[in-house]
């Protein structure tokens, strides 16, 4: 009935541009132009190459790729390397990128963060990469996907995508000392059934989110996959939008859901007594308050990652071990994101104390959110920032992960057990 059409989404209106329609709904299938197509070094030991980086050539007898400025690729898996192989890989990567004329960023820090600090990726846009986990960018207004087709996407410039609903998460309440959006996100993954979320995309705002700075809402977004999701976003407003413009000079065009905009399901949480919550093992859906599980022993911290490590996690961990030292039983890995972050760190004086508090500072890097760098040992226990605590994800498959934010790992690391963070504060 003519005057009935409902409005748009934010993710449906940046897949109907890149996709050259007027609009799409959930449920269409549509092939898509990325405006930008990211990928990192990552191991392919069967294939014996970088997964993200095939020879193209070899593969399909396509000497060049379609739109190889609409392409990028950072080393930052396995970097700095610590073995000849891995060194090999860097090589390999490399010659790819001169080969095919393909941006490659190194020594920025980890990926999905440093494509927001570089300006590379702006709201409105659509970014396509190989990792689920890539979604950081949603804090800013960018729509990203994951577990895309790379190759297709380098030969052709293009690829198919199932339009995905929308789930609107409406945030409500000041977030309590001691509590940080990677909880607000536990506790939403809390009150889901575990495919509740799969393949949607989680849209959150609210007043809360409004009064989040840009850090918070990057790491809301980063952890969308815990849920399942496809991507996780957040309206572009002042804030964001300044915040892009302090960056690049580059042009974007910010866009937002429609008020009368139709989502799949609305949900409202106040967060005014939320109190600090973990995703205990075996996954990322066993979400809990930490008082479930306190006392916990540990042996190893890990603040760092794609969903952790950014300023506002240094300075939460900051303000608990100032003047304070970690229990001799822990080892606490600090990683900045990306080197913007770690000098805005040094400049604050937070790396002296985390120096005095008896952390271990390393440049930025992946390495240690996979036990790369800072691997466990059988029966050991870690309180993390990371990005999965599934069995092994940190070296032994016998060693057990509790994610949780910064204030809660560095109380936990001070105690040598897992800590409420709020007694400290």
């Amino acid at each position: 009935m003519e005057g009935t059409e409902m409005g748009k989404t934010i993710a449906e209106k940046i897949i109907a541009r890149v996709a050259g329609k007027s609009e799409v709904n959930p449920g269409d299938i549509v092939w898509i132009k990325p405006d930008l197509t990211g990928a990192y070094n990552t191991r392919s030991p069967s294939a014996g190459i970088e997964a993200p980086a095939p020879d193209v050539e070899a593969l399909v007898g396509v000497a060049k790729l379609k739109n190889p400025e609409k392409i990028v690729m950072f080393l930052d898996h396995y970097h700095p390397a610590r073995k000849p192989l891995e060194a090999e890989r860097h090589i390999a990567v490399r010659k790819w990128c001169e080969k095919y004329g393909v941006r490659l960023y190194e020594g920025v820090g980890i990926s999905h963060q440093a494509v927001i600090e570089l300006g590379l990726v702006r709201p409105g846009m659509f970014y396509a990469h190989h990792d689920t986990e890539a979604t950081v960018g949603g804090g800013i207004g960018v729509l990203v996907v994951g577990a895309l087709p790379l190759l297709e996407i380098y030969v052709t410039g293009e690829t198919w995508l199932k339009v995905p609903v929308t789930l609107r998460f409406n945030i409500t309440g000041k977030l309590p000392a001691g509590v940080m959006s990677r909880d607000v996100m536990h506790m939403i993954i809390s009150n889901l059934e575990p495919d509740e979320a799969v393949y949607k995309v989680m849209e959150f705002g609210g007043p809360t989110v409004d009064e989040m700075n840009i850090d918070r809402r990057l790491t809301m977004c980063s952890m969308a996959n815990h849920a399942g999701a496809k991507s996780g976003i957040v309206n572009p407003d002042r804030k964001s939008i300044d915040f892009v413009k302090a960056i690049t000079k580059e042009p974007f065009e910010a866009v937002c859901s429609d008020p009368d905009a139709a989502y799949e399901k609305t949900y409202g949480f106040d967060i005014s007594n939320l109190e600090p919550y973990v995703a205990a093992p075996p996954n990322v859906f066993n979400c809990k308050p930490l008082r479930e599980v306190e006392g916990t022993p540990i042996d190893q911290g890990y603040i760092g990652s794609c969903g952790g490590g950014r300023l506002d996690d240094l300075r939460a961990a900051a303000a608990i071990l100032k003047g304070r030292h970690i229990s001799p039983r822990v080892r606490l890995f600090i990683v900045p994101n990306t080197p913007y972050i770690m000098r805005a760190a040094d400049e604050e004086g937070l790396l002296q104390t985390f120096i005095g508090a008896g952390a271990f500072i390393s440049s930025p890097t992946c390495s240690f959110c996979y036990g790369e760098s800072g691997a466990m040992a059988p029966g050991e226990k870690a309180i993390t920032t990371g990005t999965l605590n599934i069995p092994g994800r940190m070296g032994s498959e016998e060693s057990e992960i509790y994610l949780a934010n910064a204030f809660s790992i560095a109380a936990s690391a001070i105690e040598g057990k897992i800590t409420d963070p709020r007694k400290y504060l």
